[in-house]
């Protein structure tokens, strides 16, 4: 479990997502620390979405 967890920021998102659904695999659907791996991959999409538009955003104003 940690070595996985501080690995999800190098993951891709589809490999956070077959790491949530191995650890309900092993665990059931609330078992474990799934709410933790679920949460923290959760942070890491949001973050990935708002890096994406602020490099957007900083596009958009290169080109003006």
């Amino acid at each position: 479990y940690e070595q996985q967890y501080a690995a999800l920021e190098a993951m891709s998102p589809d490999e956070r997502q077959a790491v949530l659904v191995e650890h309900e695999e092993r665990f059931g659907p609330y078992g474990g620390r799934r709410w933790q791996l679920e949460a923290r991959i959760r942070e890491l999409s949001e973050r990935a979405q708002s890096d994406a538009g602020e490099a957007a955003s900083d596009t958009e104003g290169a080109d003006a």
